[in-house]
């Protein structure tokens, strides 16, 4: 079996961050498109990488980015998000001017079982731990 911990790019927003005001809107639209390409190549690099693994793989990330985005889709393909397969809830591991975002990620090889997931209420960080249980397929 093979682990990975992952941690890309982060966007590196604060409070002041707005995309409603005019004078910043354009601002961040090219930070975040920056960082988005940034994700992207990250995880086309370690998907290289991993492709030549033959080993069953665990893949633990701070993606730094939602389940909506490219950066999730592209490293989801072919694996199982183990928080899809048993967790409950929203599964929020991180709260931006408290909205509940979940960006941190548990992925598997398709040939393991998720027997169950968890967002631990714990306050260790500005990221709830999370945890999953697997099986051999």
């Amino acid at each position: 079996m093979r682990f990975y911990n992952l941690h890309f790019e982060s966007f590196r927003l604060n409070r002041s961050d707005s995309l409603i005001s005019s004078n910043y809107s354009e601002k961040i639209r090219k930070k975040l498109q920056a960082v988005f390409e940034i994700q992207s190549n990250q995880v086309s690099q370690f998907n290289t990488l991993s492709h030549s693994n033959t080993y069953p793989e665990v893949i633990c990330t701070d993606l730094n980015n939602n389940a909506f985005s490219e950066s999730y889709k592209l490293l989801s393909k072919n694996r199982i998000d183990s928080f899809t397969e048993a967790g409950a809830g929203l599964g929020a591991t991180y709260y931006f001017s408290s909205l509940p975002l979940r960006i941190d990620f548990i992925f598997t090889s398709k040939s393991l079982r998720v027997i169950d997931y968890k967002t631990h209420q714990v306050k260790l960080s500005d990221h709830r731990p999370i945890s999953a249980k697997l099986s051999k397929g």
